[in-house]
């Protein structure tokens, strides 16, 4: 019994430190139309910080 209460310790211990350590990034974008020649033709564009197109994304859950 003690051995089966140390072993759930050590689970719940290494569950909560894996929350506790997940990072947060905080990004700051200027999204607007504005005009653009992305493929070559001058036209109305979404821009992420004047750029388009905007950053890659990448996330997981």
């Amino acid at each position: 019994d003690a051995e089966r209460r140390l072993l759930c310790s050590l689970f719940l211990a290494a569950a909560l430190f894996g929350v506790a350590s997940a990072a947060t990034r905080r990004h700051d974008w200027d999204i607007s139309h504005q005009f653009a020649s992305p493929d070559g033709v001058r036209k109305l564009a979404v821009t992420i910080n004047g750029h388009t197109p905007g950053p890659t994304i990448r996330a997981a859950q």
